[in-house]
């Protein structure tokens, strides 16, 4: 995860409440790299329901292990930036219903029980949901607005 103004030390160190208010990712654009100009910046766009979601795990993971916890959010993250560098390489889900078309997910790199939802529209990366493997994922994306 992105931290604002400080090092790791600094930033364990704040309370939990302080973690969770601030923004699982920033809106923005990932850069592409400087080995291949043609890729073009993919805006990232993260859903509220899945910043909720990866708090949510963050918390149930802090209450056990804080450095797992933390690792966590920096694994989502780093997921989000590879994810809007090669949009298309999660696998494309078939669910029933309109509102479920185009969805991808991808495993969030270390974590592997847990999956990012997507879709991706160029130029933009929509972050639907972060889902644990074992969620029933018809019902978990259902609440998504067209």
């Amino acid at each position: 995860m992105t931290r604002a103004g400080g090092s790791l030390a600094s930033f364990v160190a704040q309370p939990v409440k302080k973690i969770q208010a601030r923004s699982l990712r920033r809106a923005g654009f990932a850069q592409p790299s400087p080995r291949n100009c043609r890729v073009k910046a993919v805006e990232i766009f993260v859903r509220h329901d899945a910043e909720l979601d990866a708090f949510g795990y963050f918390q149930y993971l802090f209450e056990r292990n804080p450095d797992a916890a933390l690792r966590f959010l920096e694994a989502v993250d780093h997921t989000v930036e590879n994810l809007a560098l090669q949009p298309l390489k999660g696998r494309l889900r078939h669910f029933r219903g309109r509102d479920l078309k185009n969805i991808r997910s991808w495993r969030v790199d270390d974590f592997e029980d847990y999956l990012i939802f997507y879709r991706f529209t160029e130029p933009r990366l929509e972050i639907l949901r972060v889902k644990h493997g074992a969620m029933h994922f018809p019902d978990a994306l259902r609440r998504l607005p067209d």
